[in-house]
């Protein structure tokens, strides 16, 4: 098979996403640190308002704080809102069961402060060492193996179905493994395992996580797992982020 004819089938694929640029900040817990309660951040303080106060899981135990997202700095794409801030909580249980994702609009943000829960066990914790600060970028992505719509490439008939595990496309495939795996608003996604994504349900790849070190901070899930928010595109539109589908998965 001519890995020439694959490349340019993989390039005819390629997805808009914007990749997080992460910056750690190293801190106990905030104290005596100037933060923007809007700023886009992984794990750290949050926005909180009257009417978006910290979120409890099932267990009426208070969240972690995974991500935020200032929509009006990320640029994402249509029908994304413009403004307001998309935020990520997760449970703290043995295997962060529970997630929640909330949309805060503007006019939230003149009766908001910031707040930073943190667990009572360290240990439940998938940020230590304090947080990250995030900018995006834009980036064009080659279609993952991992992600279910690879299999429905149209890769010629006659196509070994074992092509991409053979030594002549080690190359290429490592092409495709290095790329950016902390995404945002569309894109391929990766997985650890497999794609657990329900067969019938249209979802997007919304929020992708993966282990990240940078100044002493650390983002892990487990043993090096990474993690997964998907949306159906019509609940976009409507603003509506309480249908999220969840994941994480670790070798």
């Amino acid at each position: 098979m001519n890995i020439s004819a694959i490349k340019g089938i993989l390039e005819q694929y390629r997805r808009s996403t914007l990749q997080l640029i992460l910056c750690g900040v190293s801190t106990v817990d905030g104290t005596g640190l100037a933060v923007d309660p809007a700023a886009s951040r992984i794990g750290g303080p949050a926005l909180v308002s009257a009417g978006y106060p910290w979120p409890v899981d099932s267990r009426q135990t208070p969240m972690m704080h995974l991500a935020q997202l200032n929509l009006a700095d990320c640029d994402m794409p249509e029908p994304y809102p413009t403004s307001g801030v998309l935020q990520f909580y997760i449970s703290t249980d043995d295997s962060w069961s529970e997630a929640l994702v909330r949309y805060i609009p503007v006019s939230e943000f003149s009766e908001c402060s910031h707040q930073w829960i943190l667990p009572d066990d360290p240990d439940d914790s998938v940020i230590h060492g304090g947080f990250f600060t995030v900018t995006t970028k834009p980036y064009q992505q080659l279609p993952t193996v991992d992600d279910r719509g690879f299999d429905f490439l149209p890769f010629p008939s006659d196509m070994d179905p074992d092509f991409f595990y053979e030594d002549h496309a080690e190359e290429l495939v490592n092409v495709l493994n290095d790329q950016p795996t902390l995404i945002c608003g569309g894109g391929w996604a990766t997985f650890r395992q497999w794609d657990p994504r329900p067969e019938n349900e249209s979802l997007e790849l919304l929020l992708q996580l993966d282990c990240y070190e940078d100044n002493g901070v650390v983002l892990n899930y487990g043993d090096r797992g990474i993690v997964n928010f998907f949306v159906n595109p019509h609940d976009v539109e409507k603003e509506d982020f309480s249908h999220v589908f969840y994941t994480w998965s670790q070798f």
